[in-house]
Protein backbone atom coordinates (compact mmCIF):
# COMPACT_ATOMS: atom_id res chain seq x y z
CA UNK A 1 0.00 0.00 0.00
CA UNK A 2 1.53 3.17 -0.73
CA UNK A 3 0.97 6.16 1.05
CA UNK A 4 0.59 9.46 0.03
CA UNK A 5 1.57 12.60 1.99
CA UNK A 6 -0.59 15.04 3.37
CA UNK A 7 0.05 18.63 1.28
CA UNK A 8 -0.45 20.32 4.28
CA UNK A 9 2.11 18.29 6.24
CA UNK A 10 4.67 19.39 3.59
CA UNK A 11 3.10 22.59 3.48
CA UNK A 12 4.34 23.09 7.50
CA UNK A 13 7.43 21.56 6.98
CA UNK A 14 8.52 23.60 4.11
CA UNK A 15 7.77 26.90 6.48
CA UNK A 16 9.61 25.16 9.50
CA UNK A 17 13.08 25.02 6.99
CA UNK A 18 12.46 27.97 5.56
CA UNK A 19 11.93 29.77 8.81
CA UNK A 20 15.00 27.93 10.18
CA UNK A 21 17.01 28.83 6.94
CA UNK A 22 16.30 32.54 7.65
CA UNK A 23 16.88 32.82 11.14
CA UNK A 24 20.59 31.32 10.58
CA UNK A 25 20.92 33.87 8.02
CA UNK A 26 20.47 36.56 9.73
CA UNK A 27 23.05 38.74 10.88
CA UNK A 28 23.93 39.46 14.23
CA UNK A 29 22.33 42.96 15.99
CA UNK A 30 24.41 45.79 16.89
CA UNK A 31 27.51 45.59 19.42
CA UNK A 32 25.62 46.95 22.31
CA UNK A 33 27.05 49.06 25.42
CA UNK A 34 24.66 49.08 28.18
CA UNK A 35 24.97 51.69 30.93
CA UNK A 36 22.86 50.76 34.36
CA UNK A 37 23.52 53.15 37.52
CA UNK A 38 27.03 52.49 37.47
CA UNK A 39 27.48 49.78 35.54
CA UNK A 40 29.01 49.53 31.99
CA UNK A 41 29.07 46.62 29.86
CA UNK A 42 29.38 44.96 26.18
CA UNK A 43 27.89 42.74 24.09
CA UNK A 44 28.81 42.00 20.94
CA UNK A 45 31.69 40.37 19.12
CA UNK A 46 35.56 41.06 19.89
CA UNK A 47 36.14 42.23 16.60
CA UNK A 48 33.86 44.95 14.28
CA UNK A 49 34.36 46.46 10.99
CA UNK A 50 35.84 49.56 10.09
CA UNK A 51 32.54 51.03 9.65
CA UNK A 52 31.06 49.87 12.98
CA UNK A 53 27.34 50.88 14.16
CA UNK A 54 27.01 50.80 18.22
CA UNK A 55 23.73 50.49 20.39
CA UNK A 56 23.55 52.68 23.40
CA UNK A 57 21.23 51.19 26.03
CA UNK A 58 20.69 53.27 28.78
CA UNK A 59 18.44 51.48 31.49
CA UNK A 60 16.07 53.78 33.20
CA UNK A 61 17.53 53.50 36.65
CA UNK A 62 17.59 56.51 37.33
CA UNK A 63 15.80 58.55 34.24
CA UNK A 64 17.36 61.51 34.91
CA UNK A 65 20.84 60.46 35.18
CA UNK A 66 22.89 61.71 32.18
CA UNK A 67 24.77 58.96 30.63
CA UNK A 68 27.80 59.69 28.27
CA UNK A 69 29.74 57.58 25.81
CA UNK A 70 33.07 58.13 24.22
CA UNK A 71 34.43 56.15 21.77
CA UNK A 72 38.33 56.44 21.97
CA UNK A 73 41.50 54.61 20.19
CA UNK A 74 44.50 54.24 21.98
CA UNK A 75 47.87 54.70 21.21
CA UNK A 76 51.52 54.00 22.43
CA UNK A 77 50.22 50.97 24.09
CA UNK A 78 48.06 52.09 26.16
CA UNK A 79 45.46 49.46 27.62
CA UNK A 80 41.94 50.17 29.51
CA UNK A 81 43.88 49.95 32.55
CA UNK A 82 45.44 53.77 31.45
CA UNK A 83 42.07 54.80 31.33
CA UNK A 84 40.42 53.92 34.39
CA UNK A 85 43.57 55.14 35.89
CA UNK A 86 42.58 58.89 35.07
CA UNK A 87 42.22 60.96 38.22
CA UNK A 88 40.57 63.59 36.02
CA UNK A 89 39.01 63.90 32.46
CA UNK A 90 38.16 65.93 29.63
CA UNK A 91 36.18 64.95 26.64
CA UNK A 92 37.29 67.75 24.51
CA UNK A 93 40.69 67.52 25.32
CA UNK A 94 41.37 64.18 25.99
CA UNK A 95 45.49 62.71 26.47
CA UNK A 96 47.67 63.39 23.59
CA UNK A 97 47.54 59.04 23.35
CA UNK A 98 44.00 58.90 22.77
CA UNK A 99 42.14 59.14 19.98
CA UNK A 100 38.51 60.33 20.12
CA UNK A 101 36.46 58.44 17.32
CA UNK A 102 32.87 59.31 18.36
CA UNK A 103 30.58 60.71 21.45
CA UNK A 104 26.62 60.75 22.23
CA UNK A 105 24.96 62.11 25.29
CA UNK A 106 21.86 60.20 26.45
CA UNK A 107 18.92 59.86 29.06
CA UNK A 108 17.46 56.56 29.24
CA UNK A 109 17.08 55.58 25.98
CA UNK A 110 18.22 53.34 23.23
CA UNK A 111 19.96 54.38 20.22
CA UNK A 112 22.40 53.84 17.49
CA UNK A 113 25.33 55.33 16.20
CA UNK A 114 27.46 54.75 13.32
CA UNK A 115 31.11 55.46 12.86
CA UNK A 116 32.97 54.93 9.84
CA UNK A 117 36.62 54.61 10.56
CA UNK A 118 37.99 55.50 7.17
CA UNK A 119 36.61 59.01 7.69
CA UNK A 120 38.59 59.80 10.63
CA UNK A 121 41.79 60.71 9.39
CA UNK A 122 43.79 60.39 12.95
CA UNK A 123 42.33 56.53 12.84
CA UNK A 124 45.28 54.24 12.13
CA UNK A 125 43.20 50.98 13.40
CA UNK A 126 43.66 50.60 16.87
CA UNK A 127 41.89 48.46 19.11
CA UNK A 128 38.35 50.78 20.16
CA UNK A 129 37.62 51.25 23.72
CA UNK A 130 34.07 52.83 25.14
CA UNK A 131 34.33 54.84 28.01
CA UNK A 132 31.08 55.34 30.16
CA UNK A 133 30.65 58.31 31.77
CA UNK A 134 27.44 59.54 34.40
CA UNK A 135 27.33 63.51 35.27
CA UNK A 136 30.45 63.36 33.76
CA UNK A 137 31.98 61.05 35.81
CA UNK A 138 33.81 58.03 34.31
CA UNK A 139 32.80 55.24 35.73
CA UNK A 140 33.45 51.85 33.20
CA UNK A 141 35.70 51.28 30.15
CA UNK A 142 34.72 48.36 27.92
CA UNK A 143 37.01 46.85 25.07
CA UNK A 144 39.50 46.44 23.75
CA UNK A 145 37.52 45.95 20.17
CA UNK A 146 39.53 45.02 17.18
CA UNK A 147 38.90 46.51 14.15
CA UNK A 148 38.83 44.73 10.87
CA UNK A 149 39.54 46.83 7.86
Amino acid sequence: MIRRRNLMQDAGLLLLVALAATACSRSPSNPTVAASGTSCSYTGPEQVPIQVSLTWDVKPSTPSMDYGFLVVALTDGKTAADVTALASFDPDHPPAWMNKVGEDLLVSNIRTDTFNLNANATYQGEPLYVMCFSHGTLFGVVGPLEVSQ
